[in-house]
């Protein structure tokens, strides 16, 4: 038998996970189950959330459960090369937070912000939720303490940006709440005033996922495109194939528009990215 995590279904975009869970029940299961000879990992996509396979797959190396605290401790250091007491503050209250998920959430809560225009959206997918499990003041609170490191590399980047991203991403559904309730009081003013606001946050968002390549549309559709060069005679009408019907389907309608539409398919795999 083979410890597998499933991190997230059709690698929709959310900072989410069960760190401590994984952890203890690989150590759990282990004594209990003594056929277990392995670990794997089975997400349906890889791009999101790297501190769960970096932890999930030293295990392992343990002849005992780590400390989670310690570790977390260690991957800050680890991660940007350097000892910074807020990168680590930050990380540990991210442990105690947004990656410690106890309901039954199948993925992270969906961001209101790529979901089809409404004003009691609670979801992205026909199947999704809204149920934010944490206090969101706490990843704000990381994301602050992340920039206030002002350290330096990819890592540093990647992660400042994801962890910005939630708590934005947080910050609409309340936002939106706020525009249906002065609709639903007839407060035309504060009802105009709120959904500029939300309109703001949009575009900040999309800025901010703007810095970094790794939440840009541009790379996924240029990746997809290239797969044509690969293969000799391959022409321009290839490469619009492998981006239109193939890269681009997937993160929005999933399939054809009937599926997408009346199949319950739609935003299976949606991405909060710059440009979408």
């Amino acid at each position: 038998a083979v410890y597998c995590m499933l991190p997230n279904f059709g690698g929709r975009t959310g900072f989410f996970g069960r760190f401590d869970k994984v952890m203890t029940d690989y150590f759990a299961y282990g004594a209990q189950y003594p056929n277990i000879k392995g670990i794997g990992a089975t997400p349906e996509a890889i791009e999101s959330v790297p501190v769960l396979y970096d932890m999930l797959f030293e295990l392992p190396w343990y002849s005992e459960q780590p400390d989670a605290k310690e570790w977390m401790a260690d991957y800050a250091h680890n991660r940007y090369g350097v000892v910074n007491t807020q990168a680590e503050e930050a990380w540990e209250i991210l442990r105690t937070s947004a990656l410690r998920c106890q309901t039954a959430l199948q993925g992270p809560h969906e961001a209101v912000l790529c979901a089809r225009p409404g004003l009691t959206v609670d979801r992205v997918s026909s199947w999704g939720g809204s149920d934010i499990f944490y206090d969101k003041t706490q990843v704000l609170k990381a994301a602050y303490l992340l920039l206030e490191a002002n350290l330096k590399g990819e890592n540093y980047s990647y992660d400042l940006t994801d962890i910005a991203r939630q708590a934005l991403t947080d910050y609409g559904y309340d936002l939106l709440r706020s525009v249906n309730a002065a609709h639903v009081s007839g407060d035309t003013v504060t009802f105009r005033i709120r959904s500029e606001k939300f309109l703001e946050l949009i575009l900040d968002l999309d800025r901010l996922l703007a810095t970094n390549k790794d939440f840009m549309l541009g790379r996924w559709t240029q990746l997809a495109r290239g797969i044509a060069d690969e293969v000799p005679g391959t022409t321009e009408a290839d490469r619009d194939w492998l981006e239109l019907d193939n890269a681009r389907t997937l993160i929005t309608t999933w399939g054809p528009r009937e599926s997408s539409d009346y199949g319950g398919l739609r935003d299976y795999s949606y991405r909060e990215w710059a440009g979408m």
